[in-house]
């Protein structure tokens, strides 16, 4: 391999191949012929394949997943240098299924399973499963995969990562026991709140006073027994009607007043002149 510049700045790469011509009869050579052939353009190609790959090599051991990759057939292989470190299994004990015994025992059958079917119908896999780290623990991970397809559409390989899910799940946890707490917190002023309810209306009913509520408009929303005694309705027939329908204000020669001047409804007129001005 050779190298030379035809114009300045401009370095080729040549293949040089000399042979040797003896005359017979003779040991040495007469001449010798020189081959060249430019191969500037696969050089340059496999320079930046290396850089590629020197990339990915960076990426993958910078990155907090494991990468892996199979064969085209799901056949786990070696070398897997994340594999290993994770799982502290050696190359003999995880090669072809041996990874399996890595994964939680409850977990392998529905792993296996969804890897054939990604391995048979070419889509890629996704899982989650319990893996064994090299200290024992067993830690959730989301394991995916995809086919890598050649140019004659063929998988050439698959290139997987398992995924470290436990900062998800705690998070999740924690989101659940929070709703648990709101709900029992919830619970608890459901009944407090139930509690006060009851004993306002066992007061109110026991009141010798007459009590009834009003909104805005001047409709009765509540009314205790006693005010129903003392108006001569039913507290049935209270709830729900205009407290002027039911009660009429009138001048001291008899006439009603109408209900947009009655004195009883001057407050909630007041009150809803108010509202309106701060809406």
């Amino acid at each position: 391999m050779g190298i030379y510049r035809p114009e300045p700045g401009d370095w080729r790469w040549l293949h040089v191949t000399a042979i040797p011509h003896t005359l017979p009869g003779q040991d040495t050579p007469e001449q010798v012929t020189t081959v060249f052939a430019d191969v500037t353009d696969r050089y340059r190609m496999e320079a930046d394949l290396r850089g590629s790959e020197q990339r990915f090599r960076s990426l993958v051991e910078a990155t907090t997943q494991i990468v892996w990759d199979a064969h085209p057939d799901g056949t786990f292989l070696p070398p897997q240098p994340g594999w290993e470190a994770f799982t502290g299994q050696s190359e003999a004990s995880y090669s072809y299924a041996g990874w399996l015994n890595a994964v939680h025992p409850e977990d392998r059958a529905r792993t296996i399973e969804c890897w054939q079917r990604a391995t048979l119908t070419r889509q890629p896999y996704l899982v989650e499963h319990r893996l064994r780290r090299a200290d024992g623990t067993y830690v959730p991970m989301q394991a995916r995969a995809v086919p890598v397809i050649d140019d004659g559409g063929q998988i050439r390989e698959w290139v997987g990562t398992h995924t470290d899910m436990s900062d998800v799940r705690e998070a999740q946890q924690a989101l659940i026991d929070l709703n648990a707490d709101l709900e029992r917190r919830v619970q608890a002023r459901t009944l407090d709140l139930a509690n006060v309810t009851r004993f306002s209306t066992l007061l109110l009913t026991a009141a010798g006073e007459g009590i009834f509520g009003l909104d805005l408009r001047g409709v009765t929303t509540f009314a205790n027994p006693a005010a129903a005694r003392m108006l001569g309705y039913s507290v049935e027939r209270m709830i729900g009607h205009s407290q002027h329908e039911l009660v009429h204000h009138h001048h001291a020669d008899g006439r009603e007043y109408p209900c947009t001047t009655a004195p009883s409804t001057r407050p909630f007129r007041t009150a809803r002149r108010a509202a309106w001005t701060t809406m």
